[in-house]
């Protein structure tokens, strides 16, 4: 058992408890159905601006997209003209002179169907091959000035496609009256087709600019807005920040003084149970018995002096519950032999139960001490057992005073057993007495 060998003092400390109920209240309207009113309304703008901005960037970022398509393949329009002119040149001077024209046919037709389809796209729109080689929607042009350019280009457009077309289909000759009326056609109104492109071309540039500089104004509005609604947010989140710490720094005010008033407090009760528990020390160590105290492990947790008087000894450092009989010389009374620990009843009381022996001896050197110990669990409030309490009466005397009867009670019976032998049994029976301590001078009987 771990315990140093000196007098225990039990202590009792008292728990400071902060009672909130005594703070005073601050006088302000913590809990106001606005108190975030403006917070709210800063953050719901500035998630809606945010969101206004993202959705006009989209639009118009596609909206520049298929302008750029279209600016692409406007300027392709004007390269595939040229490369009908030039394949349309070199089939009229292959015709003239019988050369192979399937390779020129091959270069008017690819020209033919991309230009044409092209076209068709501006007009009404459609699925056409873009600059890397991939399909892509190109969309009808909507403003009224592309409208009648590319109006004017059909007008212009349909009757040379009409008489390219019996070129593109012939499958090896082509008479010489279709390829000079294509050709004638082709001189007379491919610079007008290459200029409608063109302007068309920078009508779609000019749009698209538009639309980036509508673009940047949006962003840079949408910007400047958000930021304002930003500092306005921020602005209420400081006020409200300030205002929470001079609530703070009042409540830490009153909670200072109400700490020290229970510090005062707890000062003078801790006084008290100083007092207290002297008084409760005295009177444990005053008492002619003798008490001892183990924790759940069967640890010494006190013991007071009258127990060391018992033991002859001071306590024994780091004994174990199976050394108490052994440790202290507990042996049964009238024998040798060591007193069974586990019968000990502090050792029962660990195990919940109490008990009580009155045939314990303490065999000190120079005495030997008959005891009478008790035994008491104590439980904490879950039930489970938090110490062991057992006192040690001295009962020396009263077994001295035990055994001092019994060797008169056998004396006794000795003296009546020697009388019997002077005074016969049936002579006491004559006199009708039970015993000769019974039999009075004078006592007589008749036959």
């Amino acid at each position: 058992m771990d315990v140093q060998d000196k007098s225990w003092t039990p202590k009792i400390w008292p728990t400071p408890i902060l009672n909130l109920t005594q703070m005073k209240t601050p006088n302000h309207n913590l809990q106001g159905k606005n108190k975030y009113h403006a917070i709210l309304i800063s953050a719901t703008l500035f998630l809606v601006l945010d969101l206004g901005v993202l959705i006009s960037n989209f639009v118009i970022s596609s909206e520049i997209s298929q302008g750029t398509l279209s600016i692409n393949l406007s300027g392709s329009q004007r390269l595939l003209l040229q490369k009908m002119a030039k394949a349309l040149l070199q089939i009229y001077v292959e015709s003239e002179g019988g050369k192979d024209m399937s390779a020129s046919l091959q270069e008017l037709r690819l020209a033919y169907q991309r230009f044409d389809e092209t076209f068709a796209g501006f007009n009404s729109g459609r699925m056409v091959i873009g600059g890397d080689e991939r399909p892509v929607f190109l969309k009808a042009v909507k403003t009224d000035k592309t409208k009648r350019i590319v109006k004017q280009g059909i007008e212009l457009w349909a009757p040379y496609r009409e008489k390219l077309w019996p070129i593109l289909t012939a499958e090896k000759t082509v008479t010489t009256e279709t390829l000079q009326a294509a050709v004638a056609y082709a001189s007379q109104h491919n610079l007008k087709l290459l200029d409608l492109m063109n302007r068309l071309t920078s009508e779609l540039e000019s749009m698209t600019n538009r639309k980036a500089k509508q673009l940047q104004i949006i962003q840079t509005g949408g910007m400047v807005l958000v930021l304002l609604n930003f500092l306005v947010l921020l602005f209420h989140i400081i006020m409200k920040l300030k205002k929470g710490d001079d609530l703070l720094f009042q409540a830490h005010q009153e909670i200072t003084a109400l700490n020290q008033r229970i510090k005062a407090e707890n000062l003078d009760l801790m006084d008290e149970l100083e007092i207290t528990n002297k008084k409760l020390t005295q009177f444990l160590e005053a008492i002619p018995v003798g008490v001892v105290v183990l924790d759940a492990s069967g640890k010494l947790f006190y013991a007071n002096q009258r127990v060391k008087q018992f033991l002859g000894k001071s306590v024994i450092p780091d004994a174990t519950i199976e050394q108490l009989s052994s440790g202290y010389r507990l042996q049964k009374v009238g024998t040798d032999q060591i007193y069974p620990y586990e019968n000990l009843p502090i050792v029962q009381a660990l195990k919940g139960k109490s008990a009580i022996v009155d045939d314990v001896e303490i065999h000190q050197p120079d005495q030997i001490i008959s005891v009478e110990i008790l035994g008491t669990p104590l439980f904490d409030k879950n039930g489970h057992i938090a110490y062991a309490i057992s006192t040690l009466q001295d009962i020396t005397i009263r077994k001295q005073a035990e055994t001092d009867r019994k060797q008169f009670t056998t004396e006794l019976q000795k003296l009546n057993q020697a009388y019997e032998r002077f005074v016969p049994h049936e002579f006491l029976s004559l006199l009708d007495k039970q015993s000769i301590i019974e039999a009075q001078l004078g006592d007589q009987v008749e036959k």
